[in-house]
Formats: C-alpha cells, sequence, structure tokens
C-alpha cells in the first residue's frame, strides 16, 4: 500500500483556524517498496594497506655477511640520508647482551641474531628490541658469521654447522661436522641451496672449498690444496673463489668440480677479496687493489691504481669502490679515479654501504655518511652504563630501513632515518 505525504503551508489568520482555503498543501505518494527490488549497492571500503611492518615481517629474507654472496659490504635497501632540518638519524632501541663477540649481526625478517664467543645465540625483535631467546651451543664458539636463507638461520663454529629456525621454539640442529683435523676457517656463503665455506687443516697445512647442499646435506669440495687457508669466500655467478698468498681456488657450484690457479700478485694471509660489475676485486700484501675480469681466460690479475698504506676494509657498488685507512676513508671509481677523501684524526672502518649512505665506525662511534652531500653527516657515541670496558663497534649492517650495530662486548643498537626533529 503507497503511502502519502502531506505538507500544508498555513496562510490563514488566527481567527479562521478551521479554514483551509488559505492553505497550499503539498501532497507526493510514496509507492511501496517491492520486495523484489534488488537491496541498496554496499559502499565498498578500500582494504586497508598493509603496514611497512607487516609486510617485512612476512617476507622470506635471505641474508649475507657482507651484505651479498661478492663480499663487497653493499646492502640493497632504499635507506637515504635525512636532509633537511625536520627529519634526522635516531637511536631506535639499544640493549647489553653481557656477552664477546667476534662476528657479525644476522637478520631475519623477524629478529636480529649475535652468535657469542661463549657458544650463546641471541634473538631479539627487530623492531621492538624485545629479548625472544637464548640458545646456548656448548662447547662451541662463534667467531665467524653466518648466513640467513628463507628465514632459516646457518651458524658456523669451526668445527660445526648448526641450522636455526623459528618452528618449535627455535628449533636447532647440527647439520654438518669438519673431517677430523679440519676446521671451518671463513664466514659462511650461499648459492642456492649450497652453503659454500674454506675449510684448514693446519696439521697437514692444506685447505679447501667446501659446498653443503641443506636439502640432502651431500657434501662436495676441491681437493686438497698445499699451504691454502682462504679466510674469505666470494660467490661470483656460478663459483666459488678464495685467494691466500699467491693461490686463487675456485669452485663451479653447478658442475662441482674444483681448480686451484697461481697468481702473478702476492695477496698476504688475509687478502679482502669481493666481486663487482662481473670482476673479481683483490687486495695485496702491499695494499693495492686488483681486478680480473670474468669469465677469466687465464688468472692474471690487473692493478686498478688503488693503493694506499694501510687498507683496513673495502667496500663498492656499482662503478664505486671505498676503502677504510688509519686516517679517513677514501672513494674510487674502480679505474683508479679517486673522488673523494675524508681525512680524519682516527682510523676509519666502512661497515657498510649502499647506494646513498655509508657506514663509518670508529671504535665506539658510528657515522652515517650522506653520498649525495660527502660534507653532510651524523654520527652517535655508542655507550653504555653497564660497563666501564673499551667498547669497539664490530658489525654494522643495513636491513630494509635500520641500521643494526653490534660492539665486541654485546651493546647491540638500532638506527634508523624517521626522527622527528622539534624545533621551539
Amino acid at each position: 500500500m503507497s503511502e502519502k505525504i502531506i505538507i500544508d503551508i498555513d496562510d490563514i489568520h488566527e481567527e479562521h483556524p478551521d479554514d483551509d482555503s488559505g492553505k497550499d498543501r503539498i501532497v507526493i505518494d510514496v509507492p511501496p517498496e517491492s520486495e523484489s527490488s534488488p537491496p541498496p549497492a554496499k559502499i565498498e571500503i578500500e582494504a586497508i594497506e598493509e603496514s611497512y611492518e607487516a609486510k617485512i615481517r612476512q617476507s622470506k629474507t635471505d641474508f649475507y655477511y657482507k651484505g651479498n654472496q661478492g663480499l663487497c659490504n653493499n646492502f640493497e635497501t632504499q635507506l637515504r640520508f635525512p636532509e633537511g632540518i625536520d627529519r634526522s638519524f635516531g637511536s631506535h632501541f639499544q640493549m647489553q647482551l653481557n656477552d664477546e663477540f667476534l662476528s657479525s649481526i644476522l637478520v631475519t625478517n623477524k629478529y636480529v641474531v649475535a652468535a657469542s664467543r661463549s657458544g650463546c645465540v641471541y634473538l631479539a625483535d627487530r623492531f621492538d628490541g624485545v629479548f625472544c631467546d637464548k640458545i646456548k651451543f656448548e662447547n662451541e664458539t662463534f667467531e665467524k658469521t653466518g648466513v640467513v636463507h628463507n628465514n632459516t638461520i646457518y651458524l658456523n663454529s669451526p668445527g660445526k654447522i648448526f641450522s636455526i629456525t623459528e618452528k618449535e621454539d627455535f628449533r636447532h640442529e647440527e647439520i654438518y661436522s669438519v673431517p677430523e683435523g679440519h676446521y671451518i676457517w671463513s664466514s659462511l656463503n650461499r648459492r642456492g641451496n649450497q652453503i659454500v665455506f674454506t675449510e684448514h687443516n693446519p696439521s697437514e697445512r692444506t685447505g679447501r672449498i667446501v659446498a653443503l647442499d641443506i636439502r640432502d646435506r651431500s657434501v662436495n669440495a676441491t681437493s686438497n690444496i698445499s699451504d691454502f687457508a682462504g679466510e674469505q669466500i666470494c660467490v661470483a655467478g656460478q663459483s666459488a673463489y678464495s685467494a691466500f698468498r699467491d693461490k686463487i681456488v675456485h669452485l663451479n657450484l653447478d658442475t662441482l668440480a674444483g681448480s686451484e690457479y697461481l697468481l702473478n700478485i702476492d695477496c698476504g694471509d688475509v687478502p679482502f677479496i669481493f666481486c663487482l660489475n662481473n670482476r673479481i676485486y683483490l687486495t695485496t700484501k702491499s695494499n693495492e687493489v686488483y681486478y680480473l675480469d670474468l669469465p677469466a681466460p687465464n688468472y692474471n690479475f690487473r692493478n686498478t691504481g688503488i693503493r694506499n698504506t694501510f687498507m683496513n676494509s673495502i667496500a663498492g657498488f656499482k662503478d664505486n669502490i671505498f676503502i677504510g685507512t688509519q686516517e679517513g676513508w677514501k672513494y674510487y671509481k674502480s679505474s683508479g679515479l679517486q673522488v673523494y677523501s675524508f681525512d680524519d684524526e682516527y682510523e676509519n672502518r666502512i661497515e657498510a654501504v649502499c647506494k646513498n649512505v655509508i657506514i663509518i665506525s670508529q671504535k665506539n662511534k658510528i657515522v652515517f655518511c650522506n653520498l649525495n652531500r660527502f660534507q653532510e653527516a651524523e654520527s652517535f657515541v655508542i655507550s653504555s652504563t653497564e660497563t666501564t670496558q673499551n667498547i669497539e663497534i664490530i658489525s654494522a649492517v643495513i636491513s630494509h630501513n635500520a641500521i643494526f650495530t653490534l660492539t665486541s662486548n654485546g651493546i647491540l643498537s638500532v638506527f634508523t632515518n624517521d626522527k622527528m626533529n622539534i624545533h621551539i
């Protein structure tokens, strides 16, 4: 049944209240609502966009010693130097782990991981610094740095490799043990499902490159090389390389064939080796930087022209190479052309680099330098009320928008570039 709405416009004198002649009337017929008529369309509310933190927590994270397989200390990130006066770097959180550390930090999608010399592995929430767990590996020590693959953590002591997953309260197990008389000599690297590292036998004075398949735990290795003990293992394409003195050892990770080459340079006992733009770079005993184009018809390295009396660290991305020295840091093109030099009264160690920021440590001071404006930098002194001993930064890494640092006595700090500055 239809409904009727009547609107009266009253224009009647008060003395004739019953007279309707002065009224204007508007009558509106409202048709009955049909039972078969469709319901009104719903207003679609856009789904709330997933937060930045949630995206990271749900991601499958890989993380490498020195930032990548090529060991060039370059971290893929959109981190920018906060230019202007409204924003700056700021300390996000800090915690004291009260242990001794020699190896670098690892980061997963949820945790920041530090492995100590006493055989303890500490896990803290990467976003708020809440302490999550401490795993004690009896009779083990962690002096080298592991690797993260799909959020599974792989760590190596001198004699074993362990895996840690967040399932079942950080389930951990041993996945590899060295042959008798051998020691794992390098930090871990990875290509695909293969974890790659070097081993050394001190009594026989031999070494080799080992590839461990994490699926079936099968092991392949190069033949023993006399007097060989490379401390760094670099992955370039399908190959793994390690150098020591006047030798470089190569393992093809597809064919698992190994080979040894005599070099035209002397690298010393602990050279830096890294891969950048289809080149292998090596430092020499006299602190020069040499390179080899890949694929290599021979292993005659060429001089870049980069040389310094002392070199404590090296990093690179694209066509840029950075070195840390006793009196600052220097920036070169790969051709050897020096672009910039920062002179300092303190030794500067390059911890990490990305497209926009280079991160320098000066004992207990961490410095963030703007690579778009070289003279612009911010620094923080890392200290603790819980200890009076000397504090020295041993690791600084970048993951997404955060910088994680660790000192030798266990001060774990996190910095971000989104601090808001209030001006009064």
